[in-house]
C-alpha cells in the first residue's frame, strides 16, 4: 500500500501507479544482488518506485500526444466507416505488411511475439508495421 501511494503521488493515478509498482519491484529483483547490507529493503525500493514513476512522467512530457486519440470519430457511423476504410486499406498492402499488422493491430500480439510467430527478427517485424502504416494512410 505504502509502494503505491508513492507511486500515485508522483503519477496522479492509481492505474499508472500499479503499473510503476510491478515494474519497479521487477526491477528491484534483478537487481537485488546490488542490495547492500546497511540499506533498507522497503526504502530501496521505495526510490526505485519513485524513479520508475518519474521516467513514466518524463516520457509522458516529451512524448507528442497520439494522433488516433485526437482524430477519434463522433459517431457510431463514422467509426463503422472508420473501420471500413481500414479493412480495405488493409486488404490493399502486401501479404508480409498485412499479416504484421493483422497480428499486432487487430489479433493484439506483441511485437516479440509477431516475431516469433511469423518467423522473422524483431526489427522486421518493426519495419513492416511502420511501412504498413505508412502504406495505409
Amino acid at each position: 500500500a505504502a509502494t503505491l501511494a508513492a507511486a500515485r503521488a508522483v503519477l496522479g493515478n492509481t492505474h499508472d501507479a500499479e503499473d510503476a509498482v510491478q515494474e519497479a519491484y521487477l526491477r528491484a529483483y534483478r537487481r537485488l544482488d546490488s542490495l547492500d547490507p546497511p540499506y533498507h529493503f522497503t526504502a530501496w525500493v521505495r526510490q526505485i518506485i519513485r524513479n520508475v514513476a518519474r521516467n513514466m512522467v518524463r516520457r509522458r512530457l516529451h512524448s507528442p500526444p497520439d494522433p488516433a486519440v485526437a482524430a477519434r470519430p463522433a459517431s457510431a457511423e463514422q467509426l463503422t466507416e472508420r473501420v471500413d476504410e481500414a479493412v480495405a486499406a488493409l486488404a490493399d498492402i502486401s501479404p508480409p505488411l498485412r499479416e504484421a499488422a493483422r497480428l499486432t493491430y487487430l489479433g493484439g500480439h506483441k511485437q516479440a511475439d509477431v516475431a516469433q510467430r511469423l518467423n522473422v527478427p524483431l526489427g522486421t517485424v518493426k519495419s513492416r508495421l511502420a511501412h504498413s502504416r505508412r502504406q495505409m494512410r
